[in-house]
């Protein structure tokens, strides 16, 4: 699953999956990438749950993006994605999620859900330029700050 290589920065680079030696790390990012952050506990649940497909990228041995998705009944939900916000704009989502959705079909997972924030311009994007499609949407989805959530989906 490792997959090592050095980016166009110079940086050493590893996208693999993340367990409990990563927790703390992985908690920290947490902290600064969404305005209602999941604890440690929770974290710490979703990375030894039936189904978890934790995916962290690092640069210079430490962790700069992670995707918690989860397989179930084969079809797969990313639950989280977040980068360091230092290290944005910088193509770590982009590889990351190639990487995560390769690992999706190898479980043989035909499908591919998620929720974004509507304002997220960017995340729509990665995600418009990734092959989802926006299916449908939940009012009042997200809270601090309030807004709606986009539901999008990738087949194959």
């Amino acid at each position: 699953m490792d997959a090592k290589s050095v980016d166009r920065a110079g940086r050493r680079e590893e996208i693999r999956l993340l367990d409990e030696r990563d927790l703390r790390a992985l908690t920290a990012m947490e902290r600064v990438c969404f305005s209602l952050a999941w604890s440690e506990r929770t974290l710490q649940r979703e990375l030894e749950a039936e189904g978890a497909l934790p995916v962290g990228l690092f640069w210079d041995d430490k962790l700069a993006a992670y995707a918690l998705l989860r397989d179930i009944a084969g079809e797969a939900e990313l639950l989280r994605i977040g980068v360091a916000p230092g290290l944005r704009q910088q193509g770590a989502g982009a590889r990351l999620l190639t990487r995560a959705l390769e690992l999706v079909r190898e479980r043989g997972c035909a499908r591919v859900f998620l929720e974004v924030r509507e304002s997220n311009g960017a995340a729509r994007r990665l995600y418009g330029r990734m092959g989802f499609a926006e299916v449908g949407r939940r009012k009042g989805y997200y809270e601090a700050p309030a807004e709606d959530a986009v539901i999008m989906a990738l087949e194959g």
